[in-house]
């Protein structure tokens, strides 16, 4: 039943957002099901994420799949929801100069030069090179922390990674309820479909 009701949330997200990125629900599930065999992810919760993702509009299929690998290495490194992950990055890569600020909030920090040139990707209407660059901060910055556990709920334990990035400053309470406070429109409208979903 609940897998029903994650399935009527992505077709009615696809309809709302009358296909802004591009993905099918057949792409997004191919998606799910190939991280699914190589992250601590099941692919219902990956999903979940993704119908997430796909409330931000300014996300395209070419940055898509990048954007959910980073959502789900956001979510082990940091012990976080999935739900907490997708706001968090759809708010940066809808909005890729404002984004790099809000990802220093959580340990992903770019270099001035760095930040530099996503400006001139915008200014230049290359949106798409300044979106890609925050998945691959993000990919870079798990692989400094190191990988760590795996719980049996599909969320990361108190492994090295989490650690490493709450030594440097994050504090998960704090970033999560940020990101929860400024995505109410999006997290509405994701439940809203999985509920008008299991009615049916």
């Amino acid at each position: 039943m609940e897998a029903e009701k994650i399935q009527a949330a992505l077709n009615a997200v696809l309809l709302s957002t009358k296909g802004a990125s591009g993905m099918t629900a057949e792409s997004v599930n191919d998606l799910a099901t190939a991280l699914q065999n190589v992250t601590m992810f099941e692919d219902d919760a990956i999903v979940e994420g993704e119908n997430m993702l796909l409330t931000f509009t300014g996300i395209g299929k070419d940055v898509f799949p990048d954007a959910t690998e980073a959502m789900l290495d956001m979510s082990q490194a940091l012990g976080q929801d999935m739900k907490g992950s997708a706001i968090q990055l759809g708010k940066a890569l809808n909005d890729p100069i404002a984004g790099a600020t809000a990802l220093r909030k959580v340990g992903v920090a770019l270099t001035d030069a760095q930040e530099e040139q996503i400006k001139a990707f915008v200014a230049s209407g290359d949106v798409m090179s300044a979106q890609e660059s925050h998945p691959q901060r993000i990919e870079n910055r798990v692989r400094r922390c190191g990988q760590g556990g795996r719980s049996n709920d599909g969320r990361a334990d108190d492994n090295p990674a989490k650690q490493n990035w709450r030594r440097q400053g994050f504090d998960r309470g704090g970033a999560v309820a940020d990101a929860d406070e400024t995505g109410d429109d999006a997290q509405r409208r994701v439940s809203q479909a999985g509920s008008a979903g299991g009615n049916r």
